[in-house]
């Protein structure tokens, strides 16, 4: 989707760098990251409660909590949800009704709005303190490390000491990347391409092996190894990585509102960023698209494979592997 048609085209054509958000862009991460936060929160309310909550958090109630811009990070995610359940319970409403209130109020400030909203009608300072989050060493933090990096990886990463004996879903990463469409890409923008991803490096270059290789990693930006105030949609890392390539017009992909709302403040202070955003790892992809579109995306794409088609680097491979891929302009 491209808004003032003939204006973008231009910048299209003069665009000179790509940097991509990694989960749910070049990782479809419906099986292991959503996996991870719903185990977690099922593990933490029970630990807390003794309530069983079974399979009450779907990837259609992640998608709701992420539609808001301010939860880009999926510990954070998880807490938001953990903190809203036994809210619940507190007040003996059904978890089920009272979440969808809780989406209601929802902003991108993320975990503030959950637990501002959540003040203005019960006491949980308490269950605050008690979980002790966001900071290091908590039981979420914890709990959702050992689900997602598995033991093994979990002890050598954290050097912490495992309390279960699983594989991690991070096993469970689709690789939607490929060697064919990095090789298509080099031709328009050499070495100018990057990542700025909310993953650490670590669990990035595990799940994308040798495919790390064809990005900019000095440019690029793992902000799980970084300051929470990073965060996106905090435009700094994104900035620092555009000029890190000295890329004077740059084309970002990414997957989120938060990635969206990034681009549109780095525009805001003075950057060409014109942003793709992927929708085809979305288990609801309508709303995803209508999202994209009510909040302006300049392109909107069912899959990466389609870069190539918009960017006017046509390969036959990339096409008929994806030949019934959407594309949408504005």
């Amino acid at each position: 989707m491209i808004s003032d048609t003939h204006e973008k085209l231009d910048e299209i054509i003069n665009l000179d760098s790509i940097i991509f958000d990694c989960d749910g862009v070049l990782i479809d991460i419906r099986n292991s990251y959503d996996k991870t936060i719903k185990e977690t929160v099922r593990y933490v309310v029970n630990k807390i409660t003794n309530v069983d909550i079974n399979n009450f958090v779907t990837s259609t109630l992640i998608s709701s909590f992420k539609r808001s811009g301010g939860f880009n990070n999926e510990v954070d995610l998880s807490y938001s949800i953990i903190i809203s359940i036994i809210a619940a319970i507190r007040l003996k409403i059904h978890y089920r009704k009272f979440i969808l209130d809780v989406v209601e109020n929802l902003d991108v400030n993320g975990i503030s709005s959950v637990e501002n909203y959540l003040r203005s009608i019960i006491h949980i300072d308490d269950m605050i303190s008690e979980l002790h989050y966001p900071y290091k060493n908590n039981i979420i933090c914890n709990i959702f490390d050992e689900l997602f990096y598995g033991s093994k990886l979990y002890s050598i990463i954290l050097k912490k000491t495992p309390i279960f004996c699983c594989d991690g879903f991070i096993k469970n990463d689709k690789i939607l990347l490929t060697k064919s469409l990095l090789d298509i890409l080099q031709r328009k923008f050499k070495r100018k391409i990057a990542i700025v991803t909310g993953r650490g490096l670590v669990s990035a270059r595990y799940s994308l092996r040798n495919l790390l290789n064809y990005f900019d990693i000095q440019n690029s930006v793992f902000l799980d190894d970084l300051d929470r105030s990073f965060a996106k949609p905090n435009p700094n890392t994104l900035i620092n990585s555009i000029l890190g390539l000295k890329s004077s017009s740059c084309l970002y992909v990414g997957d989120s509102m938060e990635d969206l709302i990034m681009v549109h403040r780095a525009n805001k202070l003075g950057f060409r960023v014109i942003f793709c955003g992927i929708f085809g790892t979305d288990d609801n992809k309508d709303n995803k698209i209508n999202l994209f579109k009510k909040k302006n995306a300049h392109i909107i794409l069912e899959s990466i494979n389609l870069l190539p088609n918009v960017l006017n680097l046509d390969d036959d491979e990339i096409k008929h592997n994806d030949q019934n891929g959407e594309i949408s302009y504005l």
